[in-house]
């Protein structure tokens, strides 16, 4: 009884779908048509000599014949009938604009397409409505005679075309706003006959005709002027008057602008819409696969941007149009051609990579199934790109942070990475960065070299250290250039000596950067070097030391330090001790890293390790300031730095509670440097805390 009552059930939304859907004219008037779609709009009614126009824009899912040669528009009056229409743009992608005829009274009709056997309509609409623009890729910012501009015209690739409402333009809505050509064709609805004045402005050359007669010319390259010195006079008749503007934009500002003085009146105004005869733009309503209930539709429209690093990812919306549409356990699945997806009705997707996307829906409902596929373009929206609407990078973020990184190519994931960078997302940003790094091929060398660096210092900050070295080994192995691979190994090598303290593993890393990429630069050679030394102060071995940094020395790091070693040395000092002293410590150790570099036997004389044991002190990372001062006192005692380096030292150990590690640090500057200028201090200091330690078995 149960299933019996659910097939019931079942035949009746079937039923009820099937009615929702039902044509008016009961019929399916394009016989080798496969797709059939209601739109609705409401006529202009004009009155005006030739057809009444309406434009409607879809996608065709791939289905309309090339050029839309396939395409038929049927109203929908009391017996159909076939109407005259044109495509007005096929594209971006699978999207068609058409426009069609619109007989009085009548608000429905049916475009077919789906035919790939029909045959383009013989006589196409012939457009006397509106103001059509059309831009096209081409160099005619130059041309003097409206002749050439239109031969450029015609020889060029089409940008795109729509009904617009005037021409004033201060950028290209379909594309770069350079080097292309526009044609606005419109008809003027003249109501006050006279004599009127036609002017123009624009940067490059524009020429304007009324009635296919040439009316004004401002030829060549030139810039806009703010005022209607280029008009001539033309007598308009009450009714329809052809108007075309030709406009050629080289580089530059981009204007173009079409105005008049109307009779009796005193001031230039911008051609207004309501001075062209209506359009009527039509809505969407159903679609129909024909021999399926279920007929999956949608449209994309670029819903915002945000912006990052010099990049624009794009919002885009996907409205579902698609049928039955309010039926029980109806199902859909978005695959947005970026490896994403979505089970939403009517999802909006960020994609991080500009370019053409194929978009499939897939629509299920009981046993019945199916998809469409549009191709989607995903690019800025030219249209709003004078109004500057940026939508906040944190919402993009948070949607792209749910994205199956792995399915993301490498150029999306690394516009992926600078997005959650830049808004602090640090576990989306190690994923995603993950991913790049040990998951995803083709990366570019140097991205690769670059956000491997990245990935080890996210690392560094969660103290997976081996993951780091791990992130460096997998950059040697992903380059080709002998440059980038050393660079990867003393990477690796400097994170065994720097934060595992793992001296023989970094010493390994350092030789073997030396032997096996021999052939690297210079440049990059001497960071060995560098990290040779390093490794010999840890030992204690200061002349091992120093001869690898004399090797690294001997590598000109060029500009003022090798001009002028000594200037430089002291605008370095004076540059950390002022970012110690404001408190500004990431600067400051950015440029004791560069004294290191320039000036590496400084490590031994203990010139750079005393000023940063006083920026360890100041951010109040003791057991740095401990390591530091060890490393000094170990391979120079005889440096001047030294007994400064040791009471900061035992400082810090104090606040540590590690009593016994200051009493050895002063106990040796008591010692050892009986003329430091905080000797006393130091010997007072000392006897307050207990005196020395006993040596081991000491009575």
């Amino acid at each position: 009884m149960g299933a019996m009552h659910t097939a019931t059930a079942w035949l009746g939304v079937l039923l009820l779908a099937s009615s929702a859907i039902a044509d008016p004219s009961d019929r399916w008037l394009e016989p080798g048509a496969g797709v059939r779609r209601t739109i609705t709009c409401d006529p202009a009614a004009t009155g005006l000599p030739g057809d009444d126009v309406a434009v409607v824009t879809f996608y065709s899912g791939g289905l309309a014949a090339a050029g839309g040669k396939d395409v038929r528009v049927f109203a929908l009056s009391a017996e159909p009938r076939l109407v005259p229409h044109r495509v007005i743009v096929e594209g971006p992608g699978d999207r068609l604009r058409i426009a069609f005829a619109t007989p009085r009274g009548v608000r429905r009709y049916h475009v077919y397409y789906g035919n790939p056997k029909a045959n383009a309509p013989a006589e196409p609409l012939n457009i006397r409505r509106g103001l059509l623009y059309e831009v096209r890729a081409a160099e005619a910012s130059t041309v003097s005679k409206v002749s050439d501009i239109q031969r450029a015209f015609s020889r060029a690739k089409r940008q795109g075309a729509a009904f617009v409402d005037n021409i004033f333009f201060g950028f290209n809505p379909f594309g770069p706003s350079e080097g292309y050509v526009s044609h606005f064709v419109g008809y003027l609805n003249v109501k006050r006959p006279g004599r009127y004045r036609i002017a123009t402005t624009s940067d490059d050359c524009s020429f304007v005709l009324i009635d296919d007669k040439l009316v004004v010319t401002w030829g060549g390259t030139h810039g806009a002027v703010a005022d209607a010195r280029h008009n001539a006079p033309v007598m308009l008749g009450k009714g329809l008057h052809k108007l075309e503007y030709w406009h050629g934009q080289g580089g530059g500002g981009t204007v173009a602008e079409a105005a008049w003085l109307v009779p009796g009146e005193k001031r230039y105004h911008v051609i207004p819409k309501e001075a062209f005869a209506a359009v009527a733009f039509a809505a969407l309503e159903t679609i129909q696969m024909k021999g399926q209930r279920v007929s999956p539709d949608f449209v994309a429209s670029r819903a915002g941007e945000s912006f990052h690093d010099n990049f624009y990812p794009i919002r885009m919306a996907f409205e579902n149009l698609s049928i039955p549409d309010k039926a029980p356990n109806i199902r859909y699945l978005w695959q947005f051609g970026d490896g994403q997806t979505s089970r939403e009705k009517s999802p909006s997707h960020v994609y991080l990579r500009h370019g053409t996307y194929k978009v499939r829906l897939t629509v299920s409902w009981g046993p019945q199934k199916a998809t469409v596929t549009n191709r989607v373009v995903v690019e800025r929206n030219w249209w709003k790109q004078s109004m500057n609407t940026i939508e906040p990078l944190k919402t993009y973020a948070r949607q792209v942070a749910a994205y199956d990184c792995a399915k993301l190519d490498a150029t999306a994931l690394m516009h992926a990475v600078d997005m959650f960078m830049r808004t602090r997302h640090a576990a989306a940003q190690l994923k995603a960065l993950e991913t790049l790094i040990f998951k995803t091929g083709n990366v570019p060398e140097r991205d690769m070299w670059t956000r491997a660096g990245e990935l080890a210092d996210l690392y560094g900050r969660k103290k997976r250290f081996d993951d780091a070295v791990k992130a460096y080994r997998r950059a040697e192995t992903g380059v080709k250039s002998v440059r980038l691979k050393a660079a990867s190994a003393i990477a690796a090598g400097r994170v065994f000596l720097d934060d595992l303290r793992r001296v023989a593993e970094a010493d390994r890393e350092f030789r073997r950067a030396l032997k096996d990429y021999a052939k690297a630069s210079r440049s990059v050679l001497r960071d060995a070097h560098i990290g040779l030394g390093d490794v010999a102060c840890k030992r204690g071995d200061t002349e091992a030391a120093m001869a690898a940094y004399r090797d690294a020395e001997k590598i000109s790091v060029g500009g003022l330090a090798s001009k002028n070693p000594t200037l430089r040395i002291s605008s370095l000092a004076r540059y950390v001790e002022e970012y110690i002293r404001t408190k500004d410590f990431e600067s400051a150790e950015q440029f004791i890293g560069i004294w290191y570099r320039e000036f590496p036997s400084h490590r031994v004389s203990g010139q750079v390790p005393i000023m940063e044991a006083r920026l360890h002190f100041a951010r109040k990372r003791y057991d740095r300031v401990i390591e530091v001062a060890g490393d000094l006192v170990g391979v120079n005692r005889n440096s001047p730095f030294a007994p400064e380096a040791l009471f900061l030292s035992a400082e810090a150990a104090l606040n540590l509670d590690r009593r016994d590690a200051a009493r050895q640090a002063l106990a040796q500057i008591v010692d050892d440097y009986p003329e430091f200028h905080r000797h006393k201090e130091a010997a007072d200091l000392l006897l307050k805390l207990g005196g020395p330690v006993a040596e081991p078995g000491a009575p």
